[in-house]
């Protein structure tokens, strides 16, 4: 019999819950990762760093909460401190897909044949629109593996369908809004 009362009567008085751990330059996920609300957001990097592939030594390293948009660069935050709970989802980016003098910014995702939005969404001008689709489709929801999407930059009008196309490439800048569209609105 593998039934451990104890184990499970100690995680739930030390306070312990599942989130699930995500790569955002690479969209690779390892879920219901086991954490306590007090472990250092640095403490959950060196832990499941190589189980998603991120360098826990990068000059550079952004956590976010996906439920709530909030995000840190401060490896002492604590899961609590970023308001994490059962069952989110904490996305972990680091120098791989960010040239080392480039910082963040943030741009507002619009998926075009329904309306639904993402506002907020934290960019590098280096990341691909690959990624940014694969980052947040659900949050908008296309589908990323689509034959037919197209990115538009709203202030702009510029448009692409190369999902190697740089958020820079396309002229994307702080506050602008992505517009994507999948099959759904596509003949």
């Amino acid at each position: 019999m593998t039934n451990y009362p104890i184990d499970d009567a100690l995680s739930a008085t030390e306070g312990t819950f599942e989130v699930d751990l995500l790569n955002k330059v690479t969209g690779t996920t390892y879920p219901q990762a086991a954490v306590y609300g007090t472990n250092t957001l640095g403490q959950v990097l060196c832990e499941y760093a190589v189980d998603i592939g991120v360098n826990p030594n990068d000059s550079k390293i952004l956590f976010e909460n996906k439920r709530t948009g909030a995000s840190t660069s401060d490896m002492n935050e604590t899961v609590e401190g970023l308001g994490l709970q059962e069952g989110d989802v904490l996305a972990i980016s680091d120098n791989a897909g960010v040239a080392a003098n480039e910082e963040a910014f943030e741009i507002d995702l619009l998926n075009k044949v329904t309306g639904t939005t993402y506002p907020q969404a934290a960019v590098y001008g280096t990341n691909t629109l690959g990624q940014v689709l694969r980052e947040y489709a659900v949050d908008i929801g296309v589908n990323p593996n689509d034959s037919k999407i197209l990115f538009e930059n709203k202030r702009t009008g510029a448009s692409s369908s190369d999902t190697n196309e740089t958020v820079a490439g396309l002229g994307l800048q702080e506050g602008d809004v992505l517009a994507i569209s999948d099959n759904a609105g596509v003949a």
